[in-house]
């Protein structure tokens, strides 16, 4: 008889999963803490059920896949959780990645009321879900591993049983620290490949064949070229994975010095809002250690950061003895529109566009922007709502998923706050937003009395504010 299945959590790896259960013909009930994310199952012939409980009621077979350990406790010991509704002799899989000891914690109460579990965590991010290709480390006992494996065949390809209860979610942090170690030394290469002003897209190929070739390497490569943050793990669940690692290696004695600066360099990832970045954008972190030279692909495929690095590097420090000069009251010279501009524009893409009012006459820009060359420039002079709304549409139709760069002295701030909510009305993608003293004021201020808070974050903002500190005035 075809076991019934029960799937709890629908999340970037367990939307890919669910599907793949559904698709090889078990029947499948759901359930999500977000209702909303059970509507595609539910259409492609899915039941929802109202809670864990329900669901395990309904289950000969219960699947777990949710963020962290506290999660998984909700979802099977809590008040509707599995355990109030599963019949003895079912089985619960946890797919999760949570400490081991609360797996064994949880393992002891299920079977006191005859319910069997494995401990069964995932690797090779959303693709593997959405493709049945994950690697599976198991725990628990061999029989129900034996019960389990049709079901663990339509979401993996490898399944590995590890050891007792516990096991798998023991293997499964060994495979973190393997995971970041691969990705702090793909970020060093690239790093370094783009520093020496090699091709990067070859470098990437000639080291892929090689002794230093990895699925991190070859999967996310590429990406980190593109400036493709699109997550196949993000951060912020990265980062519960290594604190759980730096737990358990503390609890045994083991050191992980390695991990643990991984950890922290994805700390200042998540304070700077990056969180919900791939893991591999790691390399970020490296990035403003180097002065905030990026890893990317010119327009010929070949970097050109070399050089421009040590020209951006120059005029930022002396911005910086600017700064610290008039902040210390010594009056010293303010900076100028054309020098922002020359430290900004090594760090944009080759196809950014400029939305601006008053960076007309920057060399840097004008340089940048030639007819001949890559990027565009949208003026916002004409004061009117109007020229926001042209504005936008403009971009829009140029250059639609384009990087837009905003620019605004104080003498434009409102006519750059209508550019800018007509911008995000229209779903373009505002990535810097620079002004002097003043017109940050005059933005903020505007923007909070206009266009509430938390409209304006549903659709992107707050939008981040370069250059702007209290002691800057340009």
């Amino acid at each position: 008889m075809t076991e019934r299945i029960g799937f709890i959590g629908l999340g970037i790896m367990g939307r890919g999963m669910a599907a793949n259960i559904l698709k090889a013909g078990f029947p499948l009930t759901v359930w999500n803490r977000t209702p909303e994310r059970t509507e595609a199952l539910a259409a492609a012939g899915a039941a929802v059920a109202a809670t864990p409980a329900a669901l395990a009621a309904a289950s000969d077979i219960v699947i777990t896949c949710v963020s962290d350990t506290p999660d998984v406790q909700a979802v099977i010991l809590g008040e509707d959780g599995v355990l109030r509704g599963a019949q003895s002799g079912s089985l619960v899989i946890d797919m999760s990645t949570i400490s081991p000891a609360v797996t064994q914690e949880i393992a002891a109460a299920l079977s006191a009321r005859g319910v069997a579990m494995l401990d069964a965590p995932v690797s090779g991010g959303s693709e593997g879900a959405a493709r049945g290709t994950l690697s599976i480390m198991v725990g628990g006992a061999v029989e129900a591993l034996e019960r389990a494996m049709p079901v663990l065949q339509t979401m993996g390809q490898r399944i590995t049983h590890v050891g007792s209860t516990g096991a798998g979610q023991t293997v499964k942090l060994v495979n973190q620290v393997i995971v970041v170690g691969n990705c702090l030394a793909m970020a060093e290469g690239l790093m370094l490949a783009q520093a020496g002003g090699v091709d990067l897209e070859k470098a990437l190929e000639a080291v892929s064949g090689g002794a230093a070739g990895s699925w991190m390497l070859s999967n996310r490569g590429p990406q980190i070229l593109a400036r493709d943050w699109r997550p196949g793990f993000t951060i912020d669940l990265q980062q519960k994975d290594l604190r759980l690692v730096l737990e358990a290696a503390d609890a045994v004695g083991t050191p992980v010095p390695g991990t643990a600066l991984v950890f922290q360099l994805y700390r200042t990832l998540e304070a700077r809002g990056l969180g919900g970045d791939g893991n591999h954008a790691l390399i970020k972190a490296l990035e403003a250690l180097a002065g905030r030279l990026e890893v990317r692909l010119t327009g010929d495929g070949r970097s050109a950061a070399g050089e421009r690095l040590a020209e951006a590097a120059a005029v930022k420090e002396k911005a910086q003895a600017q700064v610290r000069a008039t902040a210390a009251g010594s009056g010293g010279a303010a900076l100028t529109f054309a020098q922002v501009a020359a430290e900004l524009v090594p760090r944009l893409p080759a196809d950014a566009l400029v939305f601006d009012e008053a960076l007309t006459n920057s060399p840097a820009l004008t340089g940048f922007l030639q007819p001949a060359g890559p990027g565009g420039f949208y003026q916002t002079r004409g004061g009117s709502l109007g020229t926001g709304l042209a504005g936008g549409l403009g971009l829009q139709a140029a250059a639609p998923g384009k990087t837009v760069l905003a620019v605004s002295g104080d003498g434009g701030a409102m006519y750059v706050i209508q550019a800018l909510w007509s911008a995000v009305r229209h779903a373009l993608p505002i990535k810097y937003v620079v002004c002097n003293n003043r017109s940050y004021r005059l933005l903020q201020a505007n923007i909070s009395q206009f266009w509430s808070e938390r409209a304006i974050a549903g659709r992107g903002f707050p939008i981040p504010f370069d250059l702007s500190t209290p002691a800057l005035d340009f």
